[in-house]
């Protein structure tokens, strides 16, 4: 089902569009629709973001909500370590890939903040 489709089965229920937001997967395909809702006033929600990229192109199309899976990207880092088998102490290991992730986050809202 369509967004569309189901903002006229909303609107038959009375429920007011501005109280509607729209989660959708954040493929290439996804944000670029994402841009379209966003310009028609939909409200819609990226998630599964994964990259600075998919976050910076949702930031850049206008969505309303963009849920980047912090958890997600540590356990890839995790996996990569352990698959260079890269030789770190575990409290290094931890450190660093939470500091990898909060990089991600500062950067991502710092992009964000400079958009508005």
């Amino acid at each position: 089902m369509q967004v569309h489709d189901l903002l006229k089965l909303y609107n038959e229920i009375n429920v007011p569009p501005e109280r509607l937001l729209f989660k959708i997967p954040s493929t290439w395909q996804a944000i670029e629709a994402s841009r379209l809702l966003e310009s028609e006033g939909i409200q819609t929600h990226l998630t599964f973001v994964y990259s600075f990229a998919q976050a910076a192109a949702a930031a850049q199309a206008g969505t309303s909500v963009i849920q980047i899976f912090v958890g997600r990207i540590r356990d890839w880092h995790a996996n990569i370590l352990v698959i260079l088998r890269l030789k770190l102490l575990l409290t290094e290991g931890k450190i660093l890939v939470w500091l990898w992730c909060l990089k991600l986050i500062i950067t991502f809202t710092n992009m964000a903040t400079n958009q508005s």
